[in-house]
């Protein structure tokens, strides 16, 4: 079915009109936060150009990078193996580590293609906007088997989103702007070029045009369409597609860290911390422009006939003309008084320090040259980093580490790399096993283990009684991230309970001696009868 492209248009415009809407807040926060990504105040932004002009501290850049450098590192470290498929809860109990053992191979495979591709490169540009509320990422197939699949980080500024009343994203669209012509063919191998821009192209080799790309689901059939626009002029609603494109998903990925009822893009920490960052930036303002007076000095001079402060510089001063600079008019040049208190402003830019750091997840560990910690403490803070970590990963597990997963397994299967698997989180299910996740996992582990030994101290018999403690080693094994092939099957431990059980009947029955027979001297069995 033909793309209806004036359909599109117009839902292209209402994306376009919410992405108006949140520009100023979102224009604020990347001036604050994120400056080297900022393209809202100027869309046609030329290379190398100055995004810092309004800064006068780093505190929400440097604690950005640091919020996507920590969640990267914890949730999705590069090089390691971060996320595995598992059977699901609808799995019989006794076929799990079975269903296991084959997603094993699958396991492999994906983390050979993740590791492969450039996802480590593109994940954490991705973090950095979804620190400011919503991350845009696309995945899309690779040109080729070396690499398989491809990963583009789309700015902010350059995504609209769509979304339908129950808060999933339906639409993603992005405006090209000045795209040369004859590149329009190298990214788009089955793009159809009209003749109008074949022409402009003819006439001028670095020619350029606007395009708008567009990728949205049918509600009715629910099936994707990506798609490329060429209009004339941005005030017509129709215009000609170049690429027309059925897609078997969603290719976008379209994370956010925190949304509010009725609001398409997310609000993030930076989001949150940035009245803080505003005033540490303005404190930090008058900090250094105290520091020049105190510095250079302001001076007042009596316009006496001698002095002429029209004609006196003082680089890098200033100098005031004024009638009078005390008794009988004072001297000719005084220096102005500083009334500035800059131990007021240390403290407060002290407490907005740690305000903006624990909001962006900047917080460390207590320095080295620093009092001494207990161990406690130390112990305390680090369970505390990760009961803050903990809580949004609901939202980013849900709509950026299982769609992600089963965007790159839909790409292995049309390769032919494996057979389809359905990752639907009830028969198979896509577990993070990251740093982060271990450790919860290992706190869940500590805290069974604590109950058993609370149980065998008070009697084993009631430790036996109420607990299934022959589950209990597969469960922790499983926790601790330890490979199905490891694990032993319900029937495989089933079978060596029945092998230990016949093995101890025979001990029993060898030591057991045989009626009617007792040991004669030299050790041989003798009848009882022959004895007497």
């Amino acid at each position: 079915m033909p793309t209806d492209v004036r359909r599109v248009i117009k839902r292209f415009q209402q994306a376009e009109q919410v992405f108006e809407d949140w520009r100023s807040i979102h224009e604020d926060c990347y001036a604050y936060c994120l400056p080297q990504r900022n393209t809202f105040r100027n869309e046609n932004s030329q290379q190398g150009e100055k995004r810092v002009d309004r800064m006068f501290d780093s505190i929400g850049q440097s604690s950005l990078m640091r919020f996507a450098s920590r969640i990267h590192s914890e949730l999705m470290p590069p090089f390691q193996k971060w996320v595995e498929l598992r059977a699901g809860p609808l799995v019989p109990e006794d076929m799990r580590n079975d269903i296991n053992a084959q997603l094993e191979d699958i396991n492999q495979k994906l983390f050979a293609v993740l590791q492969s591709s450039n996802f480590d490169v593109a994940c954490p540009e991705m973090l950095l906007d979804l620190g400011i509320g919503s991350g845009v990422m696309m995945v899309e197939k690779g040109p080729d088997h070396d690499n398989l699949v491809k990963f583009t980080t789309v700015p902010l500024a350059n995504a609209m989103l769509e979304e339908s009343p129950d808060g999933q994203v339906v639409g993603v669209y992005r405006k090209w702007k000045a795209i040369e012509i004859r590149f329009i063919e190298l990214k788009w191998p089955d793009a159809v070029i009209p003749a109008a821009l074949l022409k402009k192209a003819a006439d001028e080799e670095t020619a350029k045009t606007d395009l708008i790309e567009a990728t949205y689901m049918d509600t009715k059939t629910q099936a994707w369409t990506y798609c490329v626009i060429y209009r004339e002029s941005s005030a017509k609603a129709n215009g000609e597609v170049l690429v027309d494109r059925p897609m078997s998903g969603n290719p976008w990925l379209t994370p956010r860290w925190m949304k509010a009822p009725g609001e398409v893009y997310g609000r993030g920490p930076a989001m949150i911390a940035l009245p803080d960052i505003k005033t540490q930036n303005k404190i930090v303002e008058f900090v250094l422009k105290n520091a020049a007076l105190n510095i250079a000095g302001v001076y007042t001079g009596v316009d006496d006939g001698v002095l002429n402060p029209n004609t006196v510089a003082i680089v890098p001063g200033a100098v005031i003309p004024v009638r009078s600079n005390g008794g009988t008019r004072g001297p000719s040049l005084l220096p102005l008084r500083n009334p500035g208190e800059i131990q007021f402003a240390e403290v407060e830019m002290e407490k907005l320090t740690m305000r903006i750091q624990q909001v962006l997840l900047d917080t460390r560990l207590p320095p080295e040259a620093g009092p001494v910690r207990s161990a406690t403490e130390i112990v305390e803070r680090i369970r505390q980093l990760a009961g803050d970590q903990g809580s949004p990963f609901g939202r980013l597990m849900r709509e950026f580490v299982t769609p992600m997963v089963k965007r790159v397994l839909m790409i292995m299967q049309e390769s032919g790399l494996i057979k389809p698997v359905k990752v639907n989180g009830l028969t198979v299910t896509a577990q993070i096993i990251s740093p982060l996740a271990q450790q919860q996992n290992i706190n869940e582990v500590q805290a069974v283990v604590q109950g058993m030994q609370t149980l065998f101290a008070i009697s084993p018999e009631i430790a036996m009684l109420s607990a299934k403690i022959e589950e209990l080693g597969p469960w922790i094994l499983e926790k601790v991230g330890t490979p199905a092939k490891f694990i032993r099957t319900k029937t495989e431990r089933e079978g060596l309970q029945k092998m230990a059980g016949a093995i101890a009947v025979q001990q029993a029955q060898a030591q057991q001696k045989p009626a009617g027979v007792q040991q004669d001297g030299g050790g041989s069995p003798v009848p009882l009868a022959k004895a007497a």
